[in-house]
């Protein structure tokens, strides 16, 4: 079963690598922050984990 999580803040710092460790470990992921910017900055780099082969 795939555990899903809701990260807050994950536009940058513990938000963000937080939520490239969950997506690494094959979680569905979503990522909420208050700079839509940013958010969408760090959601570019959150799919291009998604793209890659597991290892």
């Amino acid at each position: 079963m795939t555990k899903t999580y809701l990260i807050t803040g994950a536009s940058e710092g513990i938000g963000l690598e937080t939520a490239r460790l969950a997506v690494a470990s094959g979680a569905a992921v979503l990522m909420v922050a208050r700079d839509a910017a940013k958010l969408q900055a760090a959601a570019a780099v959150r799919s291009s984990l998604d793209q890659s082969p597991p290892s």
